[in-house]
């Protein structure tokens, strides 16, 4: 025969990295699993000791107290609670409060996972476990679009970026969104391989799960990465079938998701946002709405000067370091970029946006694909580097591999070393919230049976609120019983004018609510 043969690349395989030789690559393959799973309960137990010393295992934020609440709702086996006597005193922000109902506004996702920490008596530990998760599948992800040693650089830059795992060490709900989409696209990836059917079925449930914690997020992150992972490792005439099969998976968690809005709100097309505040859009709210093209004027150039802030300690232009990846681009770059890509993209028309726990939350699961994307830039860097200064070919093989990972444990260290100021300063206390919640309380004496009525405007903690709106009841609210009136303390808001009618309603053996001093001194 005269002709040549075409040899088809296995499609499983989407990308092969050119830095390393086969025989230097096959003696360090079989490290790469272990260390990433060693680094992946490394990150878990950095943000487990972040959630007790920085965060005390409190929720700090509206969002989370919303969140947490719902959770401990979920773990007693009830959609939602009678409203408690004298209401008021125990509103929080987020959280649904009328005549007939008490639970939180956002959808059932988060709080569902939050439901099992509760029944443990550990819900400070969920976000933790879920970053660990999130750590090892962006690893097993990057491994089917690229090779493990890039693929390994890419959890690490993710797990040793402050944004990341401050986030991980509170009771926020986008890195429960990002576990869930990382593993099903990582689940997507795995082909054709055996038992492809229970994996695409668990890949759909998982992405599934993420519309059930974050229903914008997975819209604007999933679809258009999911699609090129089946276009790249499936053939053609099984696309379809496994995009069916992925589809069925995911409909459970929609299931769920309508079912709780039924019982909860009276339709299963009515949400708790649109319960909370009927104006709510994705333009606007109660407050007022915007044109879309002033949202996303303004969205451009805040998220411009916040995002690159809450990366990596990269010197010079924001962002030009994603040029790097294109000396070597690859089909995986496609998949990265499509995920942190269509995410920011789509918040950029959002009308709300803010800063907490280290940057611009909303992109907060658009980081770890960036961390790809990073490593991609670094291990084209360091092979472009050993080409240019011609290193010996006895040494070729290793010197790539050693510089990039010199490369990324230097952006890692001095990363960390930028936020730790910021570090430092969620340490004492976060939007009014003080570490230790009972110090005013054990310093006033207040025996076990005794109504507290936390009064206080003056959060001088705080990072970023002021005293007219630190949430700061609801440091107390969790120390209630689920239903107040069935506890020994009872914490609730000091309302002027109608503290009789808080200790007809809460009768305690101690009652201090005459005091004028505040019980939840700032002193923690």
């Amino acid at each position: 025969m005269t002709g040549r043969t075409r040899t088809r690349k296995p499609s499983a395989r989407v990308s092969e990295d050119t830095v390393t030789s086969s025989g230097t690559a096959g003696s360090r393959a079989g490290l790469h699993r272990p260390m990433a799973l060693v680094l992946a309960a490394a990150a878990a137990v950095l943000a487990a000791v972040l959630a007790l010393e920085l965060f005390s295992g409190t929720p700090r934020v509206g969002d989370e107290v919303s969140y947490a609440l719902q959770g401990r709702i979920f773990s007693a086996g009830r959609l939602f609670l009678a409203p408690p006597a004298v209401a008021e005193a125990f509103a929080a922000d987020n959280v649904i409060l009328t005549a007939d109902r008490w639970c939180g506004k956002y959808p059932p996702g988060f709080p569902l996972l939050l439901a099992a920490g509760w029944l443990l008596g550990t819900p400070w530990l969920v976000n933790p476990l879920l970053f660990g998760f999130a750590v090892y599948g962006l690893f097993r992800l990057g491994s089917k679009l690229y090779e493990p040693g890039t693929a390994l650089l890419g959890a690490l830059l993710f797990a040793c970026l402050p944004f990341a795992f401050l986030q991980a060490a509170s009771f926020m709900s986008h890195v429960a969104s990002l576990t869930c989409a990382i593993w099903c696209l990582s689940l997507l990836a795995d082909g054709e391989a055996g038992r492809s059917r229970p994996r695409l079925l668990a890949a759909g449930l998982l992405g599934g799960m993420a519309f059930l914690v974050r229903p914008m997020s997975a819209v604007f992150l999933l679809p258009v990465p999911g699609l090129l992972v089946l276009w790249m490792v499936y053939p053609r005439g099984a696309r379809l079938r496994a995009a069916g099969t992925a589809i069925a998976g995911g409909l459970l968690p929609l299931a769920f998701l309508l079912f709780t809005q039924w019982q909860s709100f009276g339709s299963p097309f009515r949400s708790g946002y649109a319960v909370f505040d009927r104006w709510e859009s994705f333009l606007g709210n109660r407050h007022g709405t915007r044109r879309l093209a002033d949202i996303f004027r303004e969205n451009v150039r805040w998220y411009g000067e916040s995002l690159p802030r809450a990366l990596w300690a990269i010197p010079g232009p924001p962002l030009l370091w994603l040029g790097l990846v294109l000396l070597k681009p690859r089909k995986g770059d496609l998949v990265a970029a499509a995920a942190a890509g269509g995410l920011v993209s789509g918040y950029l028309c959002y009308y709300y946006r803010d800063v907490i726990y280290g940057g611009p939350r909303f992109a907060l699961e658009s980081t770890a694909f960036f961390a790809l994307l990073l490593a991609r830039a670094v291990v084209n860097t360091a092979s472009a580097l050993a080409a240019r200064v011609r290193w010996p070919v006895a040494r070729f093989a290793p010197f790539p591999p050693k510089l990039a990972m010199a490369t990324t444990v230097l952006l890692c260290a001095a990363t960390v070393w930028r936020e730790v100021p910021r570090i430092r300063a969620h340490a004492l206390s976060y939007m009014g919230v003080p570490n230790d919640p009972m110090a005013g309380a054990d310093k006033a004496g207040v025996g076990p049976d005794a109504l507290i009525l936390v009064d206080f405007e003056d959060p001088r903690r705080s990072l970023e609120y002021t005293a007219a709106d630190a949430p700061s009841f609801s440091a107390y609210l969790f120390r209630n019983a689920l239903d107040p009136s069935t506890g020994r303390r009872v914490f609730a808001r000091a309302l002027r004018g109608r503290e009789k009618e808080l200790m007809a309603a809460y009768p305690r053996a101690g009652d201090v609510a005459g005091r004028r001093e505040p019980l939840a001194a700032h002193d923690g």
